[in-house]
């Protein structure tokens, strides 16, 4: 709901791009067999500015009118519309515009060359989002309540998870303030102008 930023965060951008629409992309990019996208408040606003991304084939959006009562009901609406058909779900969320389909993809990886049932990535010790969990824990997963998500049954389970190191912090970053927002959006112009250089200088060694 937004409730620390006053606005709701699906509808700003970094960039020129909105921060929904970013996650949304890395999800599309990547190797994920099916992307369920859940909306609560301003859905139709929401779902306006995704635009031709509405007909891609793997996307799939569903309501979640229980919004009020935490971002345990998004996840249980997303499981909802997905858990039939799929051995294994990644939680992402909705606020990491700086998250890419290389870390989903690696993510992916290591979670399928495991016998373990819970994938997390760890940056520096601690770990982020998103999560992913094999068909094993949906059903603790459809019990849980609240605005916690899914971390408590991270916590219980402990021997089962996966821990994948990754080496960029800046992709964790979720947007949740207006100061998160201007850390976001800095760290998003100083990668365009890394990626700039490092075409010119690409460009300088084939000359």
């Amino acid at each position: 709901m937004s409730r620390r930023l006053g606005w709701p965060k699906q509808l700003l951008k970094i960039g020129e791009e909105y921060i929904l629409n970013r996650v949304v992309d890395a999800a599309l990019k990547s190797d994920l067999d099916n992307v369920t996208l859940v909306l609560g408040p301003c859905r139709d606003e929401i779902q306006a500015i995704l635009g031709e991304r509405l007909s891609a084939s793997r996307l799939r959006v569903v309501h979640n009118p229980d919004y009020r009562r935490g971002q345990s009901q998004s996840l249980l609406h997303g499981l909802q519309a997905t858990r039939s058909g799929f051995r294994a779900c990644m939680f992402i969320l909705a606020d990491q515009p700086l998250l890419d389909s290389a870390t989903i993809n690696l993510l992916i990886e290591h979670f399928y060359r495991s016998h373990l049932g819970i994938c997390v990535p760890r940056c520096r010790g601690q770990r982020q989002n998103p999560a992913i969990f094999s068909l094993a824990y949906y059903d603790r997963l459809m019990r849980i309540t609240g605005d916690t998500g899914a971390r408590g049954i991270i916590a219980a389970h402990s021997e089962d998870v996966l821990c994948v190191d990754v080496e960029r912090p800046d992709i964790f970053r979720d947007v949740d303030t207006p100061e998160d927002l201007d850390r976001v959006a800095a760290l998003f112009q100083k990668s365009r102008q890394t990626e700039h250089e490092s075409r010119e200088d690409h460009q300088d060694d084939h000359t």
